[in-house]
């Protein structure tokens, strides 16, 4: 194959062989992703309508674009329950907050104006398990990474600040910890601050939400998922017209079979059209997986 990098700023590159030539953005966006899956796709309460729609398991919720409408909605239902707050338009993560406890007014009103960005509020119920992350390329999952939020873990002596900076300088730029606002909302819920040192072996997280972009953590799964979700993932991505995918899926236990009729099994959270293809080859434990031959194959095949 011949690559020729056409926009090094705008990440557009050429891939051609002698009988065919395809343009790649960001990685994986082709000319064989529709523009109207990747319209859709972005707003998170549409893609939700098309997954439903296909019979897929979705999390239940509202959007919300005004915040008298999303506090009283707080007042009369989502006071009492775990939920998940977070832009309408895909954020990469950012802006999402996690409640597993239910949230104060204050920390639904923090998080709602955090997330109320250009398309609204989503808030949904929040699935009971892990969030699974499906990379599908031609209608096949090629990686399966199992997320966790952000996190350091101490060694008795260097302080949280520092064991931020330790696990940073281990990573790429797309997954560094951040030393935000969210991350100081965090540390304070858990009775600590940058400075603190934590005991050997001692957890703390600096997210409430698991995402790679925003610090968490990734396991490498492919090979002991039960192939029903690999298939559910897929599923997603056709509902989606997408034939190149990141599909996150929570779901209660990797090693049970999915089962349409057991609800709250697995829940589909998000699918991105244009995934990350560097992230199978940068487990935090397990095996690493090289996307390309995949993303080829798919591409110069035969049609």
């Amino acid at each position: 194959y011949q690559w020729t990098l056409l926009d090094r700023g705008q990440n557009i590159l050429q891939i051609a062989s002698d009988t065919q030539r395809h343009v790649l953005i960001d990685g994986a966006l082709t000319s064989r992703t529709p523009a109207s899956a990747m319209v859709v796709a972005e707003h998170r309460h549409a893609a939700k309508k098309v997954l439903a729609a296909a019979g897929l398991p979705v999390a239940r919720g509202a959007k919300f674009t005004r915040w008298p409408e999303a506090k009283a909605a707080f007042e009369q239902s989502f006071a009492r329950k775990s939920i998940v707050v977070k832009p309408e338009q895909r954020s990469h993560g950012l802006a999402v907050e996690q409640f597993a406890v239910p949230p104060t007014a204050k920390q639904f009103a923090q998080a709602f104006h955090a997330a109320n960005q250009d398309h609204g509020v989503l808030v949904e119920m929040m699935g009971r398990g892990t969030t699974y992350h499906f990379t599908v390329i031609g209608r096949r999952v090629v990686s399966v990474l199992e997320n966790a939020a952000a996190n350091v873990v101490g060694d008795g002596r260097k302080s949280i600040k520092e064991l931020i900076a330790l696990k940073n300088g281990k990573r790429p730029n797309a997954r560094q910890l951040k030393l935000d606002e969210t991350a100081n909302r965090q540390l304070k819920l858990q009775s600590v601050t940058m400075n603190t040192v934590l005991r050997r072996g001692q957890q703390i997280f600096l997210a409430s939400a698991a995402h790679p972009q925003t610090g968490g953590d990734i396991y490498d799964v492919t090979t002991e998922i039960d192939p029903s979700y690999n298939q559910l993932a897929v599923a997603a991505a056709d509902a989606l017209e997408l034939p190149i995918a990141a599909v996150d899926i929570v779901i209660d236990n990797l090693y049970d079979a999915y089962a349409a009729e057991h609800e709250g099994q697995a829940i589909i959270i998000s699918v991105d059209p244009i995934p990350d293809l560097m992230l199978p080859q940068q487990p935090d434990m397990g095996a690493a997986h090289s996307i390309a031959p995949a993303l080829l194959t798919y591409l110069f095949s035969e049609k």
